[in-house]
């Protein structure tokens, strides 16, 4: 709604600017062609001179402004914070915000508020203390620092809350009482985005975030962590039927096909569930819980909903312990081949020989693959093992010749990793020149 036009008081407004005379002869060309408005007041709070800056930015004309409090240009709820602060200014004959560059909210003659920058001065003018301000319109500024935030917390992809806005939301709500975390990673996914695109893979995504919105609506707050994996939060709550229900919901509202582009695309999810404060009292410990309970799920097939428990987190140290180990023993030589015959059942001749791991722990003894394989085929030293375990049963193999045994065949098990690899074809040639 559009403000009232100022009834100017003319007799008012020729007084006070023949008090200011000689300010305004001053100053008066250079504030006239000034960018930024530029505003002039008395002690008694009139405004004196008034440029067309301030013209274009408050929306009265210097004839409707000057004479009238500078108050037409505050919000009514700071008017009188602005009236103590110009009479404290007035006694004292120090402005306290005098030579510094606030952010303040001004009032537009439209009725709307704006927020500026304003620089303050003051001075004495024949005896008596008057004062200025510069004032910048950064409505620019303010909705360029909006959209940052809104970058900051918000997915491009899904326009939900992102990891960052999920870490401030648990926050808050482990602050005020119990709640529930359900991590989400979807099934199937990497599947349809090798095959079908990045930019199919991108809908499916997009489309996923509309589903899970669409079916926990205000009941629960729903964020896209990153890649295909999403987080729900049930504030308030660690009731076990409650949070059933809304993995049901979940796994219900994914069931149904996507289609782009005349396909029929199929994911489902895996879920891992953790509790606050009954799993972790911070955000990080929470999220951490909420993965490993993910991880087994995943483990156990996927397709289901798993909830943390302290077991997964002593299975979790004991793998990180593990792969720390791992790494060390290859260069402390604690791995061993084993040979397991090959013989003929016809005339019990020796054909060939299988190469079999073994780990000679320092604490543990031999130890057999079941208890070290799975954590070995993760790590990122399973090639340099698998290229260790090629090496030494060539080199086997060459002595095994030189001492008569003939020509037999050595059996090695590799890591995918190798097979990713594409050097495996000329690794027994190039390290022992057994052909």
């Amino acid at each position: 709604m559009e403000c009232p036009r100022l009834q100017v008081d003319h007799a008012q407004a020729k007084a006070s600017a023949e008090l200011f005379e000689p300010v305004q002869g001053r100053y008066a060309k250079m504030l006239s062609s000034s960018a930024t408005a530029a505003i002039c007041a008395g002690e008694d709070n009139l405004i004196v001179s008034w440029n067309t800056a301030a013209e274009e930015l408050f929306g009265y004309t210097a004839e409707e402004a000057i004479g009238q409090p500078l108050s037409i240009i505050v919000p009514p709820r700071h008017r009188a914070a602005h009236v103590a602060g110009l009479a404290r200014a007035t006694k004292s004959g120090h402005a306290r915000l005098a030579g510094c560059c606030v952010e303040v909210l001004s009032l537009h003659a439209d009725g709307t508020e704006r927020p500026v920058d304003l620089s303050l001065s003051m001075w004495t003018e024949a005896g008596r203390p008057m004062f200025g301000a510069l004032v910048r319109d950064i409505t620019d500024r303010h909705a360029a620092q909006r959209r940052l935030e809104h970058l900051a917390h918000c997915d491009t992809l899904t326009s939900l809350p992102n990891r960052n806005a999920l870490h401030e939301r648990l926050a808050r709500e482990m602050a005020h009482g119990p709640c529930s975390l359900l991590l989400l990673d979807l099934d199937g996914f990497k599947h349809v985005n090798d095959t079908t695109g990045h930019s199919v893979g991108d809908q499916l995504i997009a489309a996923v975030a509309s589903r899970l919105t669409a079916a926990l609506g205000a009941s629960a707050y729903v964020a896209r962590v990153g890649g295909d994996e999403f987080a729900v939060i049930l504030a308030g709550t660690n009731d076990l039927l409650v949070i059933d229900t809304v993995a049901k919901q979940i796994f219900a509202a994914l069931v149904p096909p996507f289609e782009f582009a005349g396909q029929h695309l199929y994911v489902g999810t895996s879920m891992g569930i953790a509790l606050a404060p009954r799993d972790a009292s911070d955000v990080e410990q929470l999220l951490s819980c909420a993965d490993l309970a993910l991880y087994s799920a995943k483990g156990d097939g996927g397709g289901i909903r798993t909830y943390f428990t302290r077991t997964m987190q002593t299975n979790a140290e004991q793998r990180h312990r593990m792969g720390i180990e791992l790494r060390g023993a290859l260069g402390k030589n604690e791995f061993e081949l084993l040979y397991q015959p090959q013989v003929s059942l016809s005339d019990d001749s020796l054909r060939g020989v299988e190469a079999l791991l073994r780990w000679r722990h320092p604490e543990h003894g031999l130890l057999s693959p079941p208890s070290f394989l799975a954590e070995l085929e993760d790590s990122p030293i399973a090639e340099e093992v698998g290229d260790w375990i090629i090496e030494t049963a060539c080199k086997a193999a060459v002595s095994w010749h030189q001492a008569g045994l003939g020509s037999l065949r050595v059996g090695v098990n590799l890591f995918a990793s190798q097979l990713r690899s594409g050097r495996l074809a000329g690794e027994d040639r190039n390290k022992s020149g057994y052909r």
